[in-house]
């Protein structure tokens, strides 16, 4: 589901440019978008703690600067490049964590092997890992110094026993929706610092 929902965003842009997953393309496509949203502008989405609706999305994306991707990619075809390729462009810092790729840059930050790796605080943990798999991620989320504030799972991705660990720990986790389509969808710029 997050490959073929958000792989047509994708085509969308590399039809109207030419080019694949850039900052550029994503603007143009904010602009004449009219698709299918996962979920409605102001529909409440369920969390295991408190719902999370289009003031709370706001907040979080607008109050949250410095992002880890877990499972991020190199190659701009896929979901895990070109989400946090749109949103280093819109001026989130990103910090890659996938130890398959421990020898690359992106988005001028060394990619890590782990989210244990990164020393500073980060805001947002954007998964791109299957469900099934994000239990096993649990622990080195909640082992962060500063914790995260927010857990956001990608479209297509969820995890219930996952999420009431995090938010019982105090971290909100937001689940099953993609961090770029709703920062173009609420229209917001670049995040505070």
């Amino acid at each position: 589901m997050q490959r073929s929902a958000l792989g047509s965003y994708s085509s969308r842009a590399t039809k109207r440019t030419g080019r694949r997953s850039s900052a550029r393309a994503w603007r143009s496509v904010r602009r004449s978008f009219t698709g299918h949203e996962p979920h409605p502008p102001g529909r409440t989405v369920s969390s295991v703690m408190a719902p999370i609706n289009d003031a709370r999305l706001r907040e979080i994306l607008t109050l949250s600067p410095t992002i880890a991707v877990l499972g991020i990619h190199h190659e701009p075809e896929k979901a895990a490049y070109y989400v946090p390729e749109y949103l280093h462009g819109e001026g989130y810092r990103i910090i890659g964590v996938n130890p398959a790729f421990l020898d690359r840059q992106l988005f001028g930050e060394p990619v890590r092997a782990t989210l244990a790796e990164i020393s500073e605080p980060i805001d947002i943990v954007d998964v791109f890992r299957r469900g099934e798999h994000i239990s096993g991620h649990v622990e080195d989320i909640l082992a962060m110094k500063p914790r995260p504030k927010v857990v956001w799972f990608q479209l297509g991705i969820k995890n219930e026993d996952a999420a009431k660990i995090l938010e019982a720990a105090g971290i909100t986790v937001v689940q099953n929706r993609c961090t770029l389509a709703d920062h173009q969808r609420l229209g917001l710029g670049s995040p505070a610092r």
